[in-house]
Formats: C-alpha cells, structure tokens, sequence
C-alpha cells in the first residue's frame, strides 16, 4: 500500500498531473480549460451538461460528476492558428463568430478518474469535428 502510493505521488509529478483529492475519489473529473492545440485539440466551452445549460461566465474548466453516463455539450474555445488545420496554407477559413466543431459527447465517468475533454479539429472536414477525451488520468 505505501509503495503504490509513492507511485501515485511519483507519476503525478512525472506527468505534471496532481493526485485526485480524498474527496474526488467519490466523483470523476471533467477539465475542459486544457488543450494540445497544436496538435489540434482545442479547450472546450461547456454550454450544458446532461441538457442543462452552464453559464458561460463559469470559466473553471473543472466539473464534478457522480458515477455514470452524463452528456456534455460545448464547442472549442481559443485560438486555432497552433493547428495545422487552420495555419497551414489552405487551411480552414471560419466565419465571422463561427462555433468551432459544436457537438455534444455522452461520456460514461467512474470515480477516481480525471477527463480531459477538448474539441478534435484534426481534420479539414468540420463535421467530423467533435468533443473527445484526450487523456483519462486514473
């Protein structure tokens, strides 16, 4: 038992991730203010979650869930010229106030477990941009 949770507390400062709090262990995480945009996962912008809407001047970035399937709605927020989709010569060009890859991710959460959730602009087909977790911290 003392030997796993010095790996705990040592793969936590290894990857930069901080141990869920006592607390957390009952609940799963959502942080949604992170992103790769260079790699093309941009933060997202919760609008509701589980069909009811969020206020968007709640800019956390970190939800708490009970155990179980929950729905998350939101589109990526930031600057998209890190990623290629949008840098590069021939890029994506977005409209004036355009919502970028708006979409909703029905994501079973267990306990103890912390989501990355941002929005997938990989491609330059935009409707297959979408809500994914892109790291899932146990």
């Amino acid at each position: 038992m003392k030997n796993s949770l010095r790996w705990i507390a040592l793969s936590a400062l290894l990857t930069g991730a901080a141990p869920l709090a006592a607390e957390d262990a009952e609940k799963g995480v959502v942080v949604t203010s992170e992103d790769l945009s260079q790699r093309c996962i941009m933060a997202l912008v919760v609008t509701a979650v589980d069909g009811t809407e969020v206020d968007d001047t709640d800019a956390s970035g970190r939800f708490e869930f009970e155990p179980g399937v929950h729905s998350i709605s939101g589109y990526a927020g930031g600057d998209p010229s890190q990623c290629e989709t949008f840098a590069a010569e021939g890029g994506v060009a977005l409209a004036e106030g355009q919502r970028i890859g708006e979409s909703t991710l029905k994501l079973d959460v267990e306990a103890g477990k912390e989501y990355y959730l941002g929005v997938d602009t990989r491609s330059k087909d935009q409707s297959r941009w979408k809500i994914v977790a892109w790291k899932i911290n146990h």
